[in-house]
């Protein structure tokens, strides 16, 4: 919008206006904005009608010692007792979350699956993902739909994946 619409407008002799306005607003085109609206959301700094801790319908009957608020959890999600879920994460609709695997500041997409002992860190994984046993999603990553990590794959921080082919760890 601001490098072509509203130039545009001002190149065209249009009018351009603008509100001020409290209200909360934040771009989502970036990663970094997107992880930090979520975590907004979480803590209840955006004006939603949500309250920090544990979140959503998969929220209860979990092991509460391995989920450190604020989390949201949806529906028919697992998650092993040995995991650690949190702070700041968002799991959709049928993710699986491995024995021992660790999410620190990630949302996750509906079905993804992560394998046990890996970690997802500050990372963006979109719907139907599989992350293979103790694989690393370093932070800033961007996993897009139905991608597959393979088994032992370390992504270096600000890696952007689609879901071309497995990406596998390096021989």
């Amino acid at each position: 919008i601001e490098r072509e619409t509203f130039p545009k407008i001002l190149a065209e002799s249009h009018a351009l206006y603008a509100y001020t306005t409290a209200d909360y607003w934040i771009d989502l085109g970036r990663p970094e904005h997107y992880l930090s609206a979520h975590r907004d959301i979480l803590s209840g700094s955006m004006p939603l009608k949500l309250e920090p801790g544990r979140t959503g319908a998969g929220s209860v009957n979990l092991h509460p010692e391995n989920i450190i608020p604020p989390v949201h959890i949806d529906a028919d999600v697992e998650i092993d007792p040995s995991a650690k879920v949190g702070p700041n994460v968002v799991l959709g609709q049928g993710c699986k979350v491995g024995a021992n695997a660790r999410l620190t500041d990630c949302v996750l997409w509906d079905g993804v699956i992560v394998g046990a002992g890996s970690v997802v860190d500050e990372s963006i994984v979109a719907s139907g993902v599989r992350i293979g046993e103790k694989a690393v999603v370093s932070r800033g990553s961007v996993i897009g739909h139905d991608a597959v990590i393979e088994p032992g794959t370390v992504l270096p921080e600000g890696a952007r994946i689609g879901p071309t082919a497995p990406i596998g760890a390096a021989k």
